[in-house]
C-alpha cells in the first residue's frame, strides 16, 4: 500500500516526459531541416586537393590536378589531401589569389576565360572577397557563381582595401591548404593580365630559394634605400613566409595600411628574424640603392623588370614583348584586358 503512490508518481513523470518529447519533436525536426537547408544553400569553395561535387564543376575544373579534392564551406575544414607535385612534372606549385569585390562578376568571368585557362596542373586561380551577406541579391548571385565554379574564397573580414584584407587572405590560405601546401602563394589585383606560363617559369627557377631562405617576388618599389617592397599588382611569397605571417604577432599588429607596404614590412621582419636566428647578419639582406636587394640574406628578393611587368597605361600594350611579358597592370576596362590577352597571350 505504501508503494502505490510512488508508482503513480513515476507513471505521471514518465507520461509527462513522453508528452514533452512528442510536442518538441516536430519543432526540433523543423529546426534541423532548416539548418540543413541553409547549409546546402551556402556557397562552396573547392579545394584543389579534392574532387568537386557536381558534373558542372568537374567539367570546368578538368584542368586541375588529378588528385583527391574536397568541398569546403565558408568556415572551411581540415583538408586530407596529397597536393600536387608528385602528380605533375612541374618544379613548383602556385596559388594565385585574385583580390576582388563581389560586384565584379564580368571581371571574374573574363579572367576565367583568359589567363586562368593557361594555368598548368600545379597552378590554381581563386577569387578572394570579403565577408558577404548571402541573403542579399548580390550575395545570392555570388553564391550561385561560387557553386558553379568553386573558386571563390570568402574571408572572415568586411570588404576593405587596406584594413587587413591581405593579412586575412594569408590566414585563410594557411588554414585551408596547410596539408596541401603550394610552393608559392601570390596575392594579385584583378586589373592585372598575366602570361601564366612565363610567371610559372620565373617561379620555377627560384624553387631552391623557396624551400630554404624563402622568396619574395614582384615588381620593385622603393621609398628609401633600406626599405624595398613589391607593388600591389602581384606579391608572390614562398610558403614558409606565408606560414610565418600567420603565426608571428608582428604581422597581425601591423595589418592596417597600404597592403603592399605592409607586406614588405612583414617580409623584412621575417628576414631579420631568420638572419638573427642563424647568426649570419643583423640585416635581412645586403641592399643596393633603388635596385633589387642582392647578396646573401633572408629572404631571396626576385624583382621583375618593368619591361616584362608594369602598368599598361593608356593602352600602351606595344611596350611589352610577347616573348618576355609576365603581367600588365591597370587593365581595368574589359576590352583592354581582352586586347592584352589577344596581343600578348600564349600562342
Amino acid at each position: 500500500m505504501v508503494r502505490r503512490p510512488l508508482i503513480r508518481l513515476l507513471v505521471v513523470v514518465v507520461a509527462a516526459v513522453f508528452t514533452a518529447l512528442l510536442f518538441l519533436t516536430t519543432p526540433l525536426r523543423g529546426l534541423v531541416n532548416s539548418k540543413y537547408s541553409e547549409w546546402q544553400k551556402r556557397p562552396r569553395f573547392i579545394n584543389a586537393c579534392n574532387h568537386p561535387p557536381t558534373s558542372a564543376v568537374q567539367a570546368y575544373r578538368e584542368r586541375l590536378p588529378h588528385v583527391q579534392r574536397r568541398t569546403f564551406m565558408r568556415d572551411f575544414g581540415t583538408p586530407t589531401c596529397e597536393w600536387s607535385l608528385p602528380y605533375t612534372d612541374a618544379p613548383s606549385s602556385v596559388l594565385l589569389g585574385v583580390v576582388t569585390s563581389v560586384s565584379k562578376f564580368s571581371k571574374r568571368k573574363l579572367i576565367r576565360n583568359t589567363y586562368a585557362r593557361d594555368a598548368r596542373d600545379s597552378t590554381r586561380v581563386i577569387f578572394v572577397v570579403g565577408k558577404q551577406n548571402w541573403e542579399s541579391e548580390m550575395g545570392q548571385a555570388l553564391a550561385a557563381e561560387s557553386r558553379m565554379h568553386g573558386d571563390i574564397m570568402e574571408l572572415d573580414i568586411d570588404e576593405n582595401g587596406d584594413l587587413g584584407k591581405t593579412h586575412a587572405f594569408y590566414l585563410a590560405v594557411n588554414k585551408v591548404f596547410w596539408a596541401c601546401r603550394f610552393t608559392y602563394v601570390a596575392k594579385v589585383d584583378d586589373d592585372v593580365w598575366f602570361h601564366l606560363p612565363h610567371l610559372e617559369a620565373r617561379l620555377d627557377k627560384l624553387v631552391d630559394h623557396a624551400v630554404t631562405e624563402g622568396v619574395y617576388y614582384g615588381a620593385l618599389l622603393s621609398w628609401k634605400p633600406d626599405f624595398h617592397y613589391m607593388a600591389g599588382m602581384i606579391t608572390a611569397l614562398s610558403w614558409n613566409i606565408v606560414e610565418w605571417i600567420t603565426k608571428d604577432p608582428f604581422s597581425e599588429h601591423n595589418a592596417w595600411g597600404p597592403e603592399d607596404v605592409k607586406t614588405g614590412e612583414w617580409v623584412q621582419r621575417y628576414g631579420q628574424q631568420r638572419a638573427e636566428a642563424l647568426g649570419n647578419s643583423k640585416h635581412p639582406f645586403h641592399t643596393n640603392p633603388v635596385t633589387c636587394p642582392s647578396g646573401k640574406g633572408y629572404p631571396h628578393y626576385e624583382c621583375e623588370p618593368r619591361e616584362s611587368m608594369w602598368d599598361g597605361n593608356d593602352g600602351r600594350l606595344t611596350q611589352f614583348k610577347h616573348e618576355t611579358v609576365v603581367g600588365v597592370h591597370r587593365m581595368k576596362e574589359d576590352q583592354l584586358f581582352c586586347d592584352a590577352d589577344a596581343l600578348l597571350g600564349p600562342r
